[in-house]
């Protein structure tokens, strides 16, 4: 059982990703990666944590926003947005079945 189309998903997922990366004390930093289905819906997950980032001031000062990434202003850790490399762009479907966490999800 999941959740259906339309229903925040991602965005559940990016606050569970910046939450992790800014709240967590982690001697190593925090390095928070989220995988994508594929290429369209990690641009459009970015695309959804820069703009959370921009109109968030508390947010907007404790990190910066690169082209592919957001990483702590003190460099202890970073959000990646990474697709599933077992996705085909084109189809936007698996090319083979993909372990469970590949399905748009934060590894931790």
């Amino acid at each position: 059982m999941g959740r259906g189309k339309k229903n925040w998903k991602s965005a559940d997922l990016i606050l569970a990703a910046l939450y992790r990366l800014l709240a967590w004390f982690s001697s190593g930093g925090n390095q928070c990666y989220v995988l994508a289905n594929d290429l369209d819906q990690a641009n459009d997950d970015l695309e959804l944590a820069k703009k959370l980032v921009s109109i968030n001031p508390i947010l907007d000062n404790a990190v910066k926003v690169k082209q592919r990434v957001i990483e702590r202003r003190d460099g202890k850790g970073i959000i990646e947005i990474l697709p599933d490399r077992m996705s085909s762009a084109a189809t936007a479907k698996p090319i083979s079945s993909p372990p469970p966490w590949t399905q748009d999800q934060v590894c931790l």
